[in-house]
Order: C-alpha cells, then structure tokens, then sequence
C-alpha cells in the first residue's frame, strides 16, 4: 500500500516538523507504510500531481485551508481519497465544498457532530485530533515554575478570559510561541490554561496533556468521552468556578500532579498520532 499525504508545508519553520502530514508521515512509516507528502511549499511540488499519485493506492488530504492550490482529485477515481477536516469549527463552508468538489470517499471528522453535515457527501467517521509524542514529551529537567501558563493564539475570546485571570493570578502568557519552544514553555507550567474556539477539542489539549502538564479547559462537546474531570483534567464552565478551580489546585499541589501524570498517561496511550495512524489502518480494514 502507498499512500499520498496532501498539505501544505509549515510556513513557519520552527514548526515544519509538527505539521500534520510530517506527524503522519513519520507515525504511518513507523507502521511499516510507504507515503509520499506533496503540496504546496514541498521540493517536489514541482513534479506533476498526475506523476506523483500514479503508483499511490491512497490520497490522504490533510489541507484544511485550501488557497488554491490543491488538484482535482475528482478524476482520480480509482484512487480511495479521504480529507480530514479538522477546523470545520472555522471553515465548514469550505470544508463542504471541498469534499463535493474532490468527491472524497472518506470524511474523518475531528469534531465529531460534524459528521452530520458530510454524510450526504460521503462515508464519514469521527477521528479526533492527537499530539506526536516523537516532539512533545515531558521535559523534566525544565522547572515548573509558572503556576498558571497560557501557550496559544489571543483569537475569539481568549483575550478576555486572560484578562479576567489576570486580576487574580500572575499568568505566564506565551503568545504564538511555537515549535519546540511551545513545549518547552508548557512543560514549564504547573496549570495550563485553555480555552477552545467553539466545539473543537483543540490540539492544545492533547498537547499540554502530553507535555505532562495539569490543563485546566472548557468543555466542548465529547470531551467527557476522552478524559474524567479532577482525574485526567480539569473542566470549568463559567469565570468563577475558573477562578475557584485554579485556586483550589494551586493550594493542593499533590493533586494537580496526581491529575497531570494522569491526564499525560491517557493522552499517550490513546491519542498520539501513531495510535491514530493504527486507527486509519483500522478504518481502511473496514
């Protein structure tokens, strides 16, 4: 079996390596499988697409912001052509347009009640998000010494949260810092915040969880299913029950390392993406 992941290439270089495709790519040869990553950004980008997918069996799309420069995949009908779509909480119009256009035989949703908009479309299965433990990993010899840190981008309405902590705890912000200095900075905290941008379980989760670091989050839809409040994580549903959690946690230290040995031996047992790359495998045997 060979299969042709399609993406982009990271357009930051600090974070090339913890692209999808790459986190795949590494996850699916450690499997024992052939792949190939072309798109935009790539040196083979060049070569014809009709040339690079001739000898492939699948086409694994993984580009969710298409600027233009994706093929037709819509010829290629001998091929089994699957798209993840991971931010249709950002781009489901798109999303949907893609899948028509393309006809992808397989949807994989990350969010897992979207799978109601592409069944009409296509065969569609739930395929959470995951983190590449080859990259992100406890780092003991660095000093938790932040009580609370955030690690992310300041979009939709973290801006507002982080100001509403700040009147009650010195927050480590750590804004668009990405890359290896990303896990550097989680692993330096003893409570990481996050808050997603609508029902996505964000990658952030998987993450901070796999850097073996307490998150203390909201709770999008499903997450329940992966991890158990005050066990795995830490859930909070309005400012105040944030600001009582975070403080409750702070003054019993042994329990918040209790949940982020935990949260990080569920995470890496479960969702790194070498378990996902079994659970595509799994799929394709269905």
């Amino acid at each position: 079996m060979k299969l042709l992941l399609i993406q982009e290439r990271g357009r930051h270089e600090k974070n090339r390596n913890f692209r999808e495709c790459e986190n795949f790519k590494r996850s699916f040869q450690r499997l024992g499988v052939e792949c190939e990553i072309w798109g935009l950004g790539y040196d083979n980008f060049n070569v014809s697409f009709s040339e690079i997918v001739k000898d492939k069996d699948i086409i694994f799309s993984i580009e969710n912001y298409d600027s233009g420069w994706t093929p037709d995949l819509s010829q290629y009908s001998d091929k089994l052509k699957i798209f993840w779509s991971v931010d249709s909480h950002c781009a489901l119009p798109s999303h949907l347009k893609t899948v028509i256009k393309n006809k992808f035989n397989i949807v994989l949703n990350s969010i897992e009640s979207h799978q109601e908009y592409f069944k009409n479309y296509s065969k569609t299965f739930y395929f959470p998000n995951a983190y590449p433990n080859d990259l992100i990993y406890p780092k003991e010899h660095i000093e938790k010494k932040y009580d609370v840190g955030f690690c992310g981008s300041l979009i939709s309405d973290r801006q507002a949260w982080l100001e509403f902590l700040s009147k009650y705890f010195s927050i480590k912000k750590d804004i668009f810092v990405i890359g290896e200095e990303m896990v550097d900075a989680i692993c330096s905290y003893k409570l990481a915040f996050n808050k997603t941008l609508a029902d996505d379980i964000n990658y952030r989760v998987f993450e901070t969880l796999g850097c073996k670091t307490a998150l203390i989050t909201n709770k999008p839809p499903g997450i329940e299913k992966f991890f158990i409040d005050d066990k795995h994580i830490i859930y909070y549903s309005n400012p105040d029950e944030l600001k009582e959690k975070i403080l409750y946690y702070l003054n019993n230290q042994e329990k918040l390392k209790e949940i982020s040995l935990n949260g990080y031996n569920e995470a890496i047992s479960k969702h790194t993406y070498d378990v996902r790359a079994k659970q595509f495998l799994e799929l394709l045997g269905e």
